[in-house]
């Protein structure tokens, strides 16, 4: 009886512990391309219609995620530096999975298309770990002079990663997976945006003096050739596509900026929600997560009018350009 009872004890955890890998989550259904909305203040993940600029509702998941990535069309990674593992969610399949067991000191990471490579922020041993995409096997560990901060792809082969208690960027040559030059950066960095030529990085200030610039940096070189001033406290970006607007996100005074690169003028500005943290831009339309305002901002691309202000779940937090399922 003892060992009847031992071996029914194995087989229901092994069917627990298997019934645990995957959960369903919903998707809704719509024909319009969806952008994705992670939450900081609930374990949700919202969807937002990027052609009708409607709410259509949001799906719980295991964990809050505090960066998420795609690695394919219809698959996100999400973690959280309080998990011990990286979360996949499939779209297409609507359940999320375990991606990777991390361990402790993982604080955020991004995915490389070209390479099918997920690099993840390692603060605990000052490293990026790099993660095959497909085998989900962990390959070199790229050893760095301190913390990183926040990690950028190119499609010249190249990692940035930014290393805020340093002052610093550190370039790694993704093929041979070792930094192949470091170079100094504006006070307490925060924010990075590679616009194809030029590296943005933004920030909050530091010593009492709170920053509204933003500063660009040739990556070949370190120089920093371009200051332009904005709001207060710029901490996301991103580029029209031929990379002579520049979208500008200030979360100390709650704005969005329209920055011209080559005038290096700032031509509009429009006042967001409160807290905005995360920037995506999809066609003519400008998308603002307002992490204390429970909403996202949608902007012109063309003039920076504000279109609509559409409220969400608590507290969105990240935001992940469209998914058509």
């Amino acid at each position: 009886m003892k060992r009847i009872w031992v071996l029914s004890m194995v087989v229901a955890s092994f069917v627990f512990l298997n019934g645990c890998k995957e959960e369903g989550i919903t998707v809704p259904e719509s024909e319009d391309p969806m952008l994705l909305v992670s939450h900081a203040k609930e374990a949700t993940l919202s969807f937002v219609d990027s052609k009708t600029d409607e709410d259509l509702g949001s799906t719980t998941i295991p964990f809050t995620f505090t960066d998420m990535t795609y690695i394919s069309d219809k698959t996100i990674v999400g973690m959280n530096p309080s998990e011990d593992r990286i979360l996949e969610i499939d779209l297409d399949q609507q359940v999320t999975r375990p991606f990777l067991e991390v361990g402790s000191g993982i604080t955020g990471l991004t995915y490389d298309s070209y390479t099918d490579t997920l690099f993840l922020k390692d603060t605990f041993d000052h490293a990026v770990r790099v993660v095959d995409g497909s085998s989900k096997e962990e390959g070199a560990t790229i050893q760095l002079d301190s913390s990183p901060s926040e990690l950028e792809v190119n499609k010249e082969g190249l990692l940035f990663v930014l290393t805020s208690d340093r002052n610093e960027v550190s370039v790694v040559d993704i093929m041979k997976e070792e930094v192949i030059r470091t170079f100094p950066v504006n006070d307490t960095p925060a924010g990075m945006y590679f616009d194809g030529a030029l590296l943005w990085v933004g920030g909050h200030g530091s010593n009492g003096q709170l920053n509204q610039s933003v500063y660009a940096y040739d990556p070949q070189t370190g120089e920093n050739v371009m200051t332009v001033d904005v709001g207060l406290m710029p901490i996301a970006m991103i580029s029209s596509e031929n990379s002579e607007k520049l979208f500008v996100l200030c979360h100390g005074d709650h704005s969005l900026y329209k920055v011209n690169t080559e005038t290096q003028e700032v031509e509009s500005k429009v006042d967001v929600g409160q807290n905005p943290n995360d920037l995506q831009l999809s066609e003519d339309k400008l998308f603002v997560a307002n992490l204390d305002s429970d909403s996202i901002s949608i902007v012109s691309k063309l003039d920076l009018s504000l279109i609509k202000t559409v409220p969400v779940a608590s507290g969105p937090y990240l935001l992940l350009s469209e998914v058509e399922l």
